[in-house]
């Protein structure tokens, strides 16, 4: 199993997305490359990103990612998403439609 690394530091929106998850049964782990969230059998990884890291034509600006973050997207083989709030993750999750 490979090692992820820790994440270095976390951005600003991330404790209220992980109190938030909590408080609606969520197990969540921060110890790692950004949140990994359990939810009714199901595991997601989500990258947690500030809504200023997109640009306003849509997509993400360059340098949102370090060179370490690819190398983990790409060999990733589960449920991933990047979101900045709370909502994103519960509509992908089905929490909420």
């Amino acid at each position: 199993m490979t090692k992820y690394r820790q994440a270095a530091k976390i951005d600003v929106n991330q404790p209220k997305i992980v109190a938030d998850l909590r408080q609606l049964g969520c197990t969540v782990e921060t110890e790692k490359d950004d949140i990994l969230i359990g939810y009714k059998g199901r595991t997601l990884w989500v990258e947690i990103k500030t809504m200023d890291t997109w640009k306003k034509t849509g997509g993400l600006k360059a340098g949102t990612f370090k060179y370490s973050q690819i190398g983990l997207i790409k060999g990733w083989d589960g449920d991933y998403m990047v979101a900045w709030t709370t909502e994103q993750i519960l509509h992908e999750l089905g929490i909420i439609k």
